[in-house]
């Protein structure tokens, strides 16, 4: 590479191409690839988050028909609905 030639790179990141270039160009590039990056790492961290609440929240009710159904005298609370 000559001097003062900047060599340009095309990257595909998510949905969004950036252009990545030498000298102060690539500082603020990879600057909003890392603040890309790190959106990407933070919806993430919700979905696993809402999934870890889910299947929380579905063993609570498992516990609860279980719970509801041995006071109730049955073993299978789907046997009162007749399935």
């Amino acid at each position: 590479m000559l001097a003062g030639e900047t060599q340009v790179e095309q990257r595909d990141i998510g949905s969004a191409y950036v252009r990545i270039a030498g000298g102060d160009g690539a500082i603020r590039v990879r600057t909003v690839v890392m603040a890309a990056l790190e959106d990407k790492r933070k919806k993430v961290q919700w979905v696993e988050s809402q999934r870890r609440a889910l299947a929380r929240n579905s063993q609570q009710r498992s516990a609860t028909v279980a719970r509801q159904a041995s006071r109730a005298g049955t073993q299978q609370p789907e046997s009162r609905l007749g399935y």
